[in-house]
Order: C-alpha cells, then sequence, then structure tokens
C-alpha cells in the first residue's frame, strides 16, 4: 500500500471489512480500525514511500503490524502540545500489548487487542 492519505484510509476500510468477515463487531472493532489508523498515519507522516498491513487473529488475540520501509522511529520525535504527537499514547491506551521494532527494511509497530468470545464453543 502507497504510503499517503489515501493509504491510510484504505488501511481502515481493509481493516474493517476484514474484522466483519471475521466476526468482529462494536468496541472492539472499533478499536482495531483507530489502532490502525494511528499507525498508519504515522507510517505516512514519518516513514518511507509504503506501508504494510497485517492483521492476525489468533485464539482470542487479535495483532495489528504495520510496517513502513523506511525513515525515522516516530518515537524519536517530541510530542507536540497540540492534537499531534498522541498516535502512539491512543495505541497504547487501546492495546493490550504493543512493540516497536526497527527491521532491516523499515520500522514494523505492532498493537495486539483482545476479542471477546474467541476461542470458545459457537463464535467462529
Amino acid at each position: 500500500m502507497m504510503a499517503h492519505e489515501r493509504g491510510v484510509r484504505d488501511a481502515r476500510r481493509f481493516t474493517a471489512v476484514v474484522l466483519a468477515r471475521w466476526g468482529i463487531h462494536g468496541e472492539e472493532a472499533d478499536a482495531a480500525v483507530l489502532i490502525v489508523s494511528e499507525l498508519t498515519t504515522n507510517a505516512v507522516q514519518h516513514g518511507g514511500f509504503e506501508l504494510t498491513v497485517t492483521l492476525a487473529l489468533v485464539g482470542g488475540t487479535l495483532r495489528v503490524d504495520v510496517t513502513d520501509y523506511g525513515g525515522p522511529d516516530p518515537r524519536s520525535k517530541p510530542a507536540e502540545a497540540d492534537e499531534c504527537g498522541r498516535g502512539l499514547d491512543i495505541v497504547a491506551c487501546l492495546a493490550s500489548r504493543t512493540e516497536t521494532a526497527r527491521e532491516v527494511w523499515g520500522l514494523r509497530v505492532s498493537a495486539e487487542v483482545g476479542i471477546s468470545g474467541f476461542g470458545r464453543p459457537g463464535r467462529f
């Protein structure tokens, strides 16, 4: 996916469609879409020319990975006093776990969200 504003919109739409197909709705889906939005926005603002969004559902945990191919680590810039600079804080509040890793090809930011009802009979 191209790292520009339209890419953020496309990533949100992709996430919502995948979650709906997996039967994830409501607040859990909203939180995951917001996480993807914040992470892809950071990738567009601070990263390289392309980004990748990966979703994985294992048991009752949804893992979101956003990888950008180049650019500085968004944590290296001080947060601004206005609305900018709060994306990773929002992600940290919504996710049960976050991780940032500098890879050879770029920066990967991951977030995990617990999904209620998965792993129990009858949910899937």
